[in-house]
């Protein structure tokens, strides 16, 4: 995983945080990070693994002096995927402000 998340660094500028069980790639853009993406292994889907990332990523944000946190949902992802993350989001605070035809786009203010 670590010559992925370096390969990720070298080419496109993303940064990753791993773990046994997943990861979730994010990039700092002017005063906010942006989750990129986001895997967790079949076996700990469900085990509210996303939340820890996206605590981990705040904590991040933070650390780099952010003032929002943006995700997004790809529209193409599966029906149940796309239910509990947007759940998630919305319970962690991040309020959706767009959409296209691919994605919803949702965004948190960092406090």
């Amino acid at each position: 995983m670590k010559m992925y998340a370096d390969f990720l660094k070298e080419t496109c500028g993303r940064s990753c945080f791993y773990d046994d069980n997943g990861f979730v790639t994010y990039y700092m853009k002017d005063s906010t990070i942006v989750i990129d993406d986001m895997f967790i292994t079949k076996e700990k889907r469900g085990s509210k693994l996303r939340l820890h990332y996206y605590n981990v990523i705040l904590d991040i944000a933070k650390e780099n002096e952010c003032k929002y946190v943006t995700s997004v949902i790809n529209k193409h992802s599966s029906e149940t995927t796309q239910i509990r993350t947007e759940y998630i989001l919305k319970d962690q605070g991040f309020d959706q402000y767009t959409e296209d035809e691919y994605m919803k786009y949702f965004s948190k203010e960092i406090i």
